[in-house]
Parts: C-alpha cells; sequence; structure tokens
C-alpha cells in the first residue's frame, strides 16, 4: 500500500511510541531490584524513579495528538492502516503488561494486606473481625488463624497498618480470595488476575468507543496509559477491579438496561464506595416511568446490605479501616489542608484549641461529602440525550470524586483514566505526569529535606492542574458543544 511522507512519519512515531514504552516496561524489571522489600528507603534510587516515571507521563501528554493527527492523516485511506495499528496497541499494551509480572513492586506494598485478606476470605474467615497485628502477636484467639500465620511466610508481617481491620470491600474480598485459590500469598497471581480483568476493560473500551462514535485508536489513551500499567500490573492495586465494572455500568446504562446498571455498580460499590453516586445518572432515564425502577432499585439495595453484613458484624470502631479512613486519611493533597486551615481559624471563636484538628477534619470532609453528593444529583438533572452525555457525566462524577479527595494517590487517578479515551481533558491528562511527583516527595522525606521544601510536592502537582481545569472551564462556558474541552477528540472520518 502506498503512503504519503507524512503518513510514513507518523506511522514511525507509533513504532517509537510503542517501542519506548515497551523498553521501558522492559527495563523495568532490572530497575525494580534496587526497590526490595528488605531496602531501605533512603537507599533505593528514588530520584531515578522519578525522572523515569515523569518522563513517560509526559511523553504520554503527545498522544492525543499523535491519534488525531493520524485519523486526519488516514482519512482518505482505507482501513487496513488503521486496523493494523490497532492491533499495534493492543499487542504492545499487553506485552507491556506482561513484562511486569516478575518485576518488584516500586515503593508500593498495599498488595500484602490483599494477600493476607484473600487468604482470611478463602479459609471461610471474616476478613473485618481481626487486625494483622492481633494475629501476628498471637492474640487472636484463633489457633487457625495464627497457623495460617505461619503459612504466610512474610507477608503477614509486612501488612502495612496492621493495627487495623482491613478497609476492602467485600467484592474487593472475593477477588482477593479467588487469587488465593489460584496460588496462596502469590503476587504473581493476583497480577495475572489484574491482567484478565485488564482484557475485560479494553473489550469494554472498545464497544464503548464504537457506542460513541469514536475511531478505536482512542484507546491507546488507556492502554498504554504508564501510569495505569505501573500502578495496576507493577504495583498490583486493586483498582483495575473496578475499572471493567464502571465500564460495564456506563455501556448498561448507555443501553438503558436498569437491572444490569443496579447490579454492576452495586458490585463496584462493593470495590470501592463511591461509585454509588453514579446511580442517579444511571438510572435517570427511567424516572418517568417508576415501576422500572423498582427491581433495580431493590436488587442495588439487597446487594448493598449483603455486602453491608460482614462489616458491620465486625463492628466499626477505631480498629476499623474504614473509620480510620475516613477520619483521618489525607495523602498528597493540597486543597483539603488549605480548606481544614480556613476552617481552624474560624473555629478560634467557638471551640477550643485541642478541638480544632478533629472538628475542622470532620467539617471539611462534610461538606466534601455534601459536595459530592450535590454534583451527581446535578449531574443526573436532565435526562442523557445520547451515549457522549453519559459518558461526559459519568467522567466528571469520577474525577471529581478524585479531585475533591482528601487522599489522593497516584493510583486513586485511575478512578477516571478510562474515560480519558472518549474525552481527554488536558487538566486531567496532565496528572499522568504530576502524581509522579508523590515518590519524588519520599526522597525529601528520608533525606531531611522537608524543611527546604515543605509544601513544594503536592503544590507542583495541583497548581498546575486546578490552573488548567479552570482555563477549562472558563474556555467551556456557555458552549453547547458536547466535547467543549476536548477538541481533539472529534474523530476525522
Amino acid at each position: 500500500m502506498n503512503l504519503d511522507h507524512t503518513q510514513k512519519i507518523i506511522l514511525t512515531c507509533w513504532a517509537l511510541a510503542g517501542g519506548g514504552l515497551l523498553l521501558a516496561a522492559a527495563l523495568t524489571l532490572p530497575f525494580s531490584g534496587s526497590f526490595g522489600y528488605d531496602t531501605r528507603v533512603i537507599d533505593m534510587p528514588l530520584r531515578t524513579l522519578f525522572v523515569a516515571l515523569f518522563a513517560l507521563g509526559t511523553a504520554f501528554l503527545a498522544l492525543p495528538f499523535l491519534i488525531h493527527r493520524t485519523l486526519k492523516a488516514f482519512h482518505t485511506k482505507p482501513a487496513l492502516p488503521l486496523r493494523g495499528l490497532l492491533w499495534f496497541i493492543i499487542a504492545a499494551g499487553l506485552l507491556a503488561r506482561l513484562l511486569m509480572l516478575g518485576s518488584e513492586p516500586l515503593m508500593e506494598d498495599d498488595y500484602q494486606r490483599y494477600l493476607w485478606d484473600g487468604a482470611l476470605t478463602a479459609h471461610g474467615h471474616n476478613p473485618y473481625l481481626t487486625a494483622p497485628q492481633t494475629v501476628y502477636d498471637g492474640l487472636s484467639g484463633h489457633k487457625e488463624l495464627e497457623q495460617l500465620g505461619q503459612r504466610s511466610g512474610r507477608v503477614l508481617t509486612r501488612v502495612n497498618h496492621p493495627q487495623l481491620r482491613t478497609i476492602y470491600p467485600p467484592i474487593a474480598q472475593a477477588a482477593f480470595a479467588l487469587a488465593h485459590q489460584i496460588s496462596p500469598f502469590s503476587l504473581t497471581a493476583w497480577r495475572a488476575l489484574a491482567i484478565g480483568f485488564e482484557l475485560a476493560s479494553l473489550a469494554l473500551l472498545l464497544l464503548l468507543l464504537r457506542a460513541l462514535g469514536k475511531s478505536p485508536l482512542w484507546l491507546a489513551l488507556y492502554w498504554w496509559n504508564p501510569l495505569v500499567i505501573k500502578e495496576l500490573v507493577n504495583s498490583g492495586h486493586m483498582e483495575f477491579l473496578l475499572v471493567p465494572l464502571l465500564l460495564g455500568a456506563l455501556w448498561a446504562a448507555i443501553a438503558h438496561r436498569p437491572l444490569l446498571i443496579a447490579f454492576l455498580l452495586a458490585l463496584a460499590v462493593g470495590v470501592k464506595i463511591w461509585p454509588a453516586l453514579l446511580l442517579p445518572l444511571y438510572l435517570r432515564p427511567f424516572l418517568s416511568s417508576p415501576q422500572k425502577l423498582i427491581a433495580p432499585l431493590l436488587v442495588f439495595a439487597t446487594l448493598l446490605v449483603l455486602m453491608a453484613a460482614p462489616v458491620l458484624q465486625a463492628g466499626l470502631d477505631q480498629s476499623s479501616g474504614f473509620v480510620a479512613y475516613t477520619e483521618l486519611w489525607k495523602t498528597n493533597n493540597a486543597l483539603v489542608p488549605a480548606l481544614e486551615g480556613l476552617v481552624r481559624y474560624g473555629l478560634t471563636a467557638f471551640a477550643s484549641e485541642s478541638q480544632y484538628p478533629h472538628l475542622a477534619a470532620l467539617i471539611v470532609r462534610g461538606f466534601i461529602a455534601i459536595t459530592l453528593g450535590l454534583l451527581a444529583l446535578g449531574v443526573a438533572w436532565k435526562v442523557p440525550q445520547n451515549a457522549g452525555e453519559f459518558a461526559l457525566r459519568t467522567l466528571l462524577v469520577c474525577a471529581a470524586m478524585f479531585l475533591l479527595s482528601p487522599a489522593q494517590l497516584p493510583w486513586y487517578a485511575l478512578w477516571f483514566a478510562p474515560f480519558l479515551v472518549f474525552y481527554p481533558f488536558y487538566s486531567l491528562a496532565l496528572l499522568v505526569p504530576l502524581l509522579q511527583i508523590y515518590y519524588l516527595s519520599f526522597y525529601i522525606a528520608v533525606n531531611n529535606l522537608s524543611g527546604q521544601f515543605g509544601l513544594a510536592p503536592v503544590l507542583a502537582i495541583w497548581l498546575p492542574v486546578w490552573s488548567a481545569l479552570a482555563f477549562e472551564l472558563y474556555r467551556c462556558r456557555g458552549t453547547r458543544r458536547t466535547t467543549p474541552c476536548a477538541p481533539l477528540q472529534e474523530d476525522t472520518k
């Protein structure tokens, strides 16, 4: 097939981008050996890690432009080159994930809790009842639990926040148990499960892109996203369970299948609680026929009660991960500390100084919860008219949940990352490189540089993001275009 000069350059860019992704994934294996669990943080090459991740994230920002230019350049050509390019995108993304299977997790150890919880659940124990520290200290009162702890090798001793009972909801626990059944206490089994769920997400993204009338090449914004590959496969974060459920629920909403919406959203709540915010949006089209809402709401409520039962049975006190997270967790955030500072200043006339931090935290978290609830109702106020509106409003809710969350860890960005495939907002795409500054903060901490840098790391992340977001919102005011902030997403066909 004859290609002109521009088309050859574009395909060469794709080859270089895919090759760079695979090279980075291949180099992760030897490089990650410097991040072994027994290695002191101060001895880890944290600056090199930051530079590498930041560079990959920055290169990712060029991907929407490359996709747009590709569609424009091949507009009048047969579909064969683009079909081959799509298969290249899929193969390179899958191979990059497979290359991560044997790597050492980079600065993450949450998977240790997953492996321990999975063992408890697989052996018929309620994982919400007993903190890992209690088992390790031999104070659980259950011989079988202590024997399980001994069989775990070093997993039990490496669970972070061992004094807290688990925070992960029941559907996540079921996935942990499945990985344990595949291979007990095995990170490789958990990662293999991650790749399986990622393939499900891949299929759903292709299905949704077709429903939205978009080119499947936009899939690359998720499948080649370095943040996604690092956090889901290398670090093993359990957000890979959430992505296909959210995408499936969006497809069910577009297809007007209320029972499937309720079922999939309930499962998503069983992984992370916040997807309940999407229920008003997805069921809004059926409000004109209330009888159609009875069965979906009954299914949703029944599943929530069943999932809440083991959590409530174990009790909610200060040793519960749910309580501790709700009251205390605040990480990598600039907005929430600023709001808490304002509230503490306002409390000087009403409370004693010792009560300021606790009251301020409760007030700010209450304000955020109310804001998110109102946003969820606001985006559902008018019935979505097409698949694009469903996808755009879903992105708005998911992004708002991340942007307002007290904890803004890099892997939490995966709550909205799949929906950038449909609407690549620049302000949100900026988080792919900027969130890597989180890992640089470890270098600052272990080298006692906090006094010199202070809030610099979080400000370096959030000032550009909030500034870009404000610019996009300003640019979008008064327009009725479906994709006002994602001009590159308009396919050339």
